[in-house]
C-alpha cells in the first residue's frame, strides 16, 4: 500500500533536475543503482522508472547475523583514543589493552569513544595488546547485550 505522497514520475526529467547528471550516463544509472539515496530515508529508484516514496514510515531494520567471539578473541569498549591510530579499550576479560585496527581493515572500521568492539589478543604482550578485528553498531550492542556477552563491561555503555 502506499503512502499518500507517493506519486510517479518520469524518470529521465526527475534524474535530470535532481542529480544533473548527462542522458547519457541514466541507463547505466538506472540498472546498476536500482534503490539510490534511500539511506536518506527520501528516494527510492525503481529498474523501470522512478518513484518518490515516502520511507519516514518505515521500521528500522532488525539485526542481520552478529558475529561473536571465536577462540581467543574477547568484547571490549573504547575507552579513549590514544593517538598513532591506537585506542585504549576495556575488554571482557578484565584486561585494559591498547589496540590498533590492521592496515587491511583501516577504512572499513569506524571506531569512536564508547563503541563495542571485537578485539583480537597479540600472541606476543597479548595481556597489554590487540587489534580491533570489528566495530558494532548499536542494534548489534543491544543483541550482544540481550544475549549476555556483554558481561560486566555493560556498565560502561
Amino acid at each position: 500500500m502506499k503512502s499518500e505522497s507517493s506519486f510517479k514520475i518520469k524518470p529521465i526529467n526527475f534524474l535530470l533536475q535532481l542529480l544533473e547528471i548527462p542522458l547519457k550516463f541514466l541507463p547505466n544509472l538506472l540498472r546498476e543503482v536500482p534503490c539510490f539515496l534511500s539511506s536518506f530515508g527520501i528516494f527510492c529508484f525503481k529498474k523501470l522508472g522512478c518513484e518518490i516514496v515516502d520511507m519516514s514510515d518505515e521500521e528500522d531494520q532488525g539485526v542481520g547475523r552478529v558475529r561473536e567471539p571465536e577462540g581467543d578473541e574477547v568484547l571490549g569498549i573504547v575507552l579513549r583514543k590514544e593517538g598513532g591510530g591506537k585506542y585504549r579499550v576495556y575488554c571482557t576479560d578484565d584486561r585494559e589493552r591498547i589496540c590498533r585496527i590492521p592496515g587491511s581493515k583501516k577504512r572499513g572500521i569506524w571506531v569512536k569513544r564508547d563503541s563495542v568492539v571485537l578485539v583480537s589478543p597479540w600472541d606476543i604482550q597479548g595481556d597489554e595488546k590487540g587489534d580491533i578485528v570489528q566495530s558494532y553498531s548499536q542494534a548489534e550492542n543491544e543483541w550482544l547485550e540481550d544475549n549476555g556477552y556483554l558481561g560486566e563491561i555493560s556498565e560502561f555503555l
